[in-house]
């Protein structure tokens, strides 16, 4: 007959080897305002279209407070929220965990023109040499 022996290979006297890391950095708040230049320049770099929501963050504790204009771009950052808050820990020098939390603000909107001339004024204002181009192409717009 088969016999089955069954043993605890764990010892009883091991202590757990696993370092924890702390949770938090109490001093997250003071690291994230003292890097807020570098952070957004990262989030530029890698997600420009994150910049809007960035530039107008504010941290309590451990957890970094954005407003977005449009439900889109929430969900845009919810996605990439995992990749968002390792580069801002490795951006600041966080030890430690970070969260997020975002609010949707429809009326939140950034300064762009309307009207269609309002749009070519701006665009020429930005770069005088559309102008030149237009005239060159004989473009008409309406």
């Amino acid at each position: 007959m088969n016999e089955t022996v069954v043993s605890n290979d764990t010892p009883k006297d091991e202590p757990a080897k696993v370092q924890e890391q702390p949770k938090y950095d109490p001093a997250t708040e003071q690291k994230i305002s003292s890097q807020r230049d570098a952070v957004i320049a990262a989030i530029l770099e890698e997600r420009p279209r994150f910049v809007v929501a960035f530039e107008k963050m504010h941290v309590e504790g451990h957890t970094i407070m954005l407003e977005v204009p449009s439900q889109t771009l929430y969900e845009e950052i919810m996605r990439s929220k995992t990749e968002i808050l390792l580069q801002i820990v490795r951006t600041a020098g966080i030890n430690g965990s970070l969260e997020m939390e975002i609010k949707v603000n429809e009326q939140i909107r950034a300064a762009r023109p309307i009207k269609l001339e309002d749009r070519i004024k701006y665009m020429i204002e930005r770069n005088p040499q559309l102008a030149t181009l237009k005239s060159l192409l004989d473009m008409e717009y309406e």
